[in-house]
């Protein structure tokens, strides 16, 4: 009966133990989405604050839109994986279009 008793305890203490050194890990699977970041220049390299960037997936044509910070970045994360057009507008320039 003790031995049992010790038995159930040392499997206990193992669970415990493995659940407790497993518990910082993550797994990690495949990642599906990619990001778009840069920075808006003009041709003189100043940074063009408030500039309109879009994004247009070329297969679903899905849009997102985003604006350029102070410092002239920008940002789109968690996009699909996919060909996308570019496009920046803002006041006083030329649109600009890459693909």
């Amino acid at each position: 009966m003790q031995l049992k008793k010790l038995h159930r305890s040392v499997l206990c203490l193992s669970a415990f133990f493995l659940l407790f050194m497993t518990a910082g890990k993550t797994i990690h699977s495949q990642v599906t989405t990619a990001s778009i970041h840069g920075t808006v220049t003009d041709a003189s390299g100043a940074v063009v604050p408030d500039a309109k960037v879009t994004v247009t997936e070329t297969a679903t044509s899905i849009t997102t839109v985003t604006t350029t910070n102070k410092n002239g970045y920008y940002e789109l994360p968690a996009l699909q994986v996919g060909a996308y057009q570019l496009t920046v507008e803002s006041a006083n320039y030329q649109k600009f279009a890459a693909t």
